[in-house]
């Protein structure tokens, strides 16, 4: 016995479970691929992607994953330094992953870079509740479902 599956195919016995076999397996596939694009509201993934972009020195990437005017303050949360705005950004952004930050690690005071500091920052442990998260001398807020840098500190 014959059964059209759609206009001009016909299946028959074996063929047919593979067809429907197929449909069902590429269906939530097919839905999947048609989502809407990944907005970060996860931190982590957010942050996945603005690691790789700083250590790469990829501005286009991380001008896009900026709140423009990004303010930057002195290390002391002193007033507003300056506000940048999109097309200075590649100015400011060198300045501050190079800039000198001081950690305790081991109970010693070291010196490194904040750029060394997102290489070594592989993972952040965020809470879902979260709208801020301080990493070192930059921090980023939550803004309608996605995850930005918003402001940076840099000594003087």
């Amino acid at each position: 016995m014959k059964t059209v599956i759609a206009k001009g195919i016909k299946t028959t016995g074996k063929s047919k479970l593979i067809f429907c076999l197929t449909l069902l397996i590429m269906l939530p596939l097919s839905a999947a691929s048609q989502s809407a694009p990944l907005k970060h509201s996860d931190f982590q993934l957010f942050w996945q992607e603005f690691r790789e972009a700083s250590l790469a020195d990829d501005y286009a990437t991380l001008a896009s994953l900026t709140k423009f005017p990004l303010q930057v303050k002195g290390l002391s949360d002193e007033p507003l330094a300056a506000n940048y705005k999109a097309n200075e950004f590649k100015k400011i952004f060198p300045q501050l992953l190079t800039q000198v930050v001081y950690q305790y690690q081991d109970g010693k005071l070291t010196e490194t870079t904040l750029k060394e500091v997102i290489r070594k920052k592989e993972k952040i442990a965020a809470s879902p509740k979260e709208t801020e998260i301080r990493v070192d001398q930059i921090k980023f807020k939550l803004i309608d479902g996605k995850w930005f840098l918003t402001r940076a500190y840099i000594g003087q």
